[in-house]
């Protein structure tokens, strides 16, 4: 997979490839790697397009590998034509989706992130605490049970 990520650092760095902004002063995002998932973002562009299926061929000859086409996806965002849609789909025989889904229980989210966004966060932490019987414990048993259990529920949410 490292080998995956130097080809498409090499062709962004040849200029060929563009990858995507975040935010207007965000940094810029082409790759990401879980285990054995790959998330690629680019340009939503025929030529992007060619060039990623080029890259992801050389991949498989050298490595052996093979692209499960029933477990990939393909995600557009709203501003993309419905030609170019259609066009990239087709290349890559990918499923295309309206949604990115989740990742290890945790959405992939393309919209602005807000309270309601991260509700499920909450209703997690409340879940656990409702199925405590935590009269029997001391305050410092509380405490130390919150701290180690209530707050791994957030930090594993936020290191993924």
């Amino acid at each position: 997979m490292d080998w995956l990520g130097h080809l498409i650092r090499k062709e962004i760095e040849a200029g060929n490839w563009n990858p995507i902004q975040l935010s207007r002063n965000g940094p810029v995002v082409s790759h990401l790697f879980f285990a054995d998932d790959l998330i690629i973002f680019g340009k939503a562009q025929l030529a992007q397009a060619r060039l990623l299926g080029f890259i992801l061929h050389q991949f498989c000859e050298t490595s052996g590998h093979r692209i499960s086409v029933r477990k990939s996806n393909i995600f557009f965002s709203n501003i993309t034509s419905r030609e170019d849609c259609a066009q990239i789909v087709q290349i890559f025989s990918f499923q295309e989706v309206q949604n990115l889904g989740k990742y290890c229980g945790v959405l992939l989210l393309h919209e602005r992130v807000t309270k309601c966004t991260l509700r499920f966060v909450v209703d997690k932490v409340r879940k656990k605490l409702q199925s405590w019987d935590a009269r029997r414990l001391s305050i410092a048993g509380r405490i130390t049970l919150a701290q180690s259990i209530l707050l791994s529920i957030p930090n594993f949410l936020c290191n993924l």
